[in-house]
């Protein structure tokens, strides 16, 4: 019983959902203190409260490095010199958002309370529990790993430092660690306190489903998601399937044919064992709001402010500084939809996409044409394209994720709500993007066919794994078996289109750019990509600036 409690204490102002506001004690501050003192029990909780509130002030650079120098942002109006700077991808030393202060800031947080903690239970321990202990440790060497992940995505090589006599402003005199060593050094930090955070679920924290807690804590699933990235940067596949699998449909793999088309063998691994994963996606569920897995909340109530509002809106005294580009919108139109119609025959259950089953529409909906082609259109849900991603209003198209307080309930322009200029969600872990990291896992760990099974929902047969295409209910990808271009290169670029769908504007893509074009030793992957949200007459010097690696990272900050 104590120990129940000390977790719901523990939870207290870490942004959780309303309903467990009730055990809400303190509120984040938003810095930790360099007087903070590490004497007794509840410093145990001030400290642990200030990390995760510095991790607040992190999301304006994630989102500006992971979303504007991609394809899929573009500069508006509003966007000020060192905006156009990333969108431009012409990003100086001068400009304040390379400033990685902030960052370091949190990590030296960080290791002052690894230290503080061991303080407190030799002082405290009667009342500091050796259990949570252990917890408060674990948590604050995620935060820091998962800190020092955003900094080598955004920097590259950058100091690694792992004790608390560092102040942030004289990081930079440092000498730098290569990135991949400092993956190497926070994965195995996450691999030895996994286990402690097995212990913080949804239930122990008062939610009674996982999927309901839209957290801002570290905990079980979390955790697993966070530790199969870290294995992903690290292009440890194996392993990251093996971690995923508790939280991704992943229980039993097949000798599934190149085109993912060995879907019937399949069927007895979903029912019942993955209801917690699928039930996100299932659009007659009307369960969007349990697809969270880790969220940094904003809450103007709070005093918690960002500027995504201010970047993204056009009304109530924003900026309107980045707009979607109109290469992402004409992908999202002109994906056709596909009838789910489950069907049984010699390949099993399928898709048939040249049946036209008139009224009945029951089972999804009516896509095919007379001509017998697939129609286009009515694509979007809570989550992408129209509605989801963006939305049009007046003659201004406006990113529409951060102007919702909660999924689907617009809260400006549509609603005059005096906290609407900072109140927003930052999507940390999303199931959708999760559901695609499966999918890159399995097919750069040689599963090509299960990946592509997985990415439609079922290849061109049964909708089983109802993943995020199954959701928008969009046509499923196939695979050329007479071109020359191998099944799993054709794969890996199915994968990256969807995340570019899926994913948008949740800080994610140029970062995915960048891992998929490393792994392929293919600079193109993302030269291309990003060039073609450029007039034609500047593609080309996009290209050749971008084909340099040197240039997929940030410079670091000089004032």
């Amino acid at each position: 019983m104590k120990k129940t409690l000390w977790i719901l204490v523990l939870a207290a102002g870490m942004l959780l959902p309303a309903s467990c506001k009730k055990y809400l004690t303190i509120q984040p501050q938003g810095t930790l203190s360099e007087e903070q003192s590490f004497k007794a029990a509840p410093d145990a909780i001030t400290a642990i409260n200030g990390l995760y509130s510095l991790m607040l002030p992190l999301a304006d650079q994630i989102f500006i490095t992971g979303e504007l120098r991609g394809e899929l942002v573009s500069d508006a109006r509003g966007a000020d010199v060192w905006i156009k700077e990333f969108t431009d991808n012409r990003v100086t030393s001068s400009n304040p958002y390379c400033d990685y202060t902030k960052f370091y800031r949190l990590i030296i947080a960080c290791n002052r309370t690894l230290e503080g903690l061991d303080q407190i239970i030799k002082n405290d321990p009667v009342n500091y529990n050796r259990n949570i202990y252990l917890i408060n440790k674990a948590e604050a060497y995620y935060i820091r790993a998962w800190t020092y992940l955003q900094i080598t995505k955004i920097w590259g090589d950058v100091p690694y430092i792992t004790t608390s006599v560092t102040k942030a402003e004289d990081v930079s005199n440092l000498p730098v660690t290569k990135s991949e060593t400092i993956i190497k050094n926070i994965l195995k930090d996450a691999e030895n306190n996994f286990v402690y955070l097995q212990t913080l679920s949804a239930t122990s924290l008062g939610a009674s489903n996982d999927f309901l807690l839209t957290s801002g804590q570290w905990r079980d699933s979390n955790s697993r998601v966070f530790l199969a990235e870290l294995y992903l940067y690290d292009q440890n596949y194996q392993k990251a399937l093996e971690t995923m699998r508790n939280i991704f449909p992943l229980g039993a793999q097949n000798n599934t044919t190149a085109d993912g088309s060995n879907a019937q063998a399949e069927l007895g691994m979903v029912t019942g064992q993955f209801t917690q994963w699928t039930i996100g996606f299932d659009r007659s569920s009307g369960n969007y709001n349990k697809q969270v897995v880790m969220a940094l909340n904003y809450d103007a109530t709070k005093g918690q402010t960002n500027n995504l509002m201010k970047w993204t809106n056009n009304k109530y005294g924003a900026a309107y500084a980045v707009r979607p580009s109109s290469f992402i919108i004409n992908d999202w139109r002109k994906q056709p939809m596909s009838l789910q119609q489950y069907q049984t025959g010699p390949s099993g259950y399928f898709i048939n996409e040249t049946n036209n089953f008139g009224s009945n529409v029951a089972q999804g909906q009516e896509v095919m044409g007379s001509d017998g082609y697939p129609v286009i259109g009515g694509y979007g849900d809570n989550y992408r394209a129209e509605r989801g991603s963006y939305m049009v209003d007046g003659g201004d198209t406006l990113i529409s994720k951060y102007l919702m307080k909660s999924r689907g309930v617009f809260k400006s322009p549509l609603i005059g709500d005096r906290y609407a200029d900072n109140d927003a969600f930052f999507d940390l872990y999303r199931d959708g993007p999760v559901y695609l990291m499966g999918c890159e896992m399995l097919n750069n760990a040689g599963q090509s066919g299960q990946a592509l099974l997985y990415l439609n929902g079922g290849a061109y047969y049964a909708y089983i794994y109802k993943g995020p295409r199954y959701r928008v209910g969009v046509a499923p990808v196939k695979i050329d078996v007479t071109s020359s271009v191998s099944i799993h290169d054709q794969v890996e670029k199915f994968i990256l289109e969807e995340f570019a769908l899926e994913s948008a504007f949740e800080g994610r893509r140029w970062f995915d750019l960048v891992r998929f074009a490393k792994r392929n030793n293919d600079a193109s992957i993302l030269a291309n990509a990003v060039a073609r949200k450029y007039p034609l007459s500047q593609q080309g010097a996009i290209k050749a600036r971008l084909m340099d690696r040197k240039n997929w990272y940030l410079p670091v900050y000089k004032k």
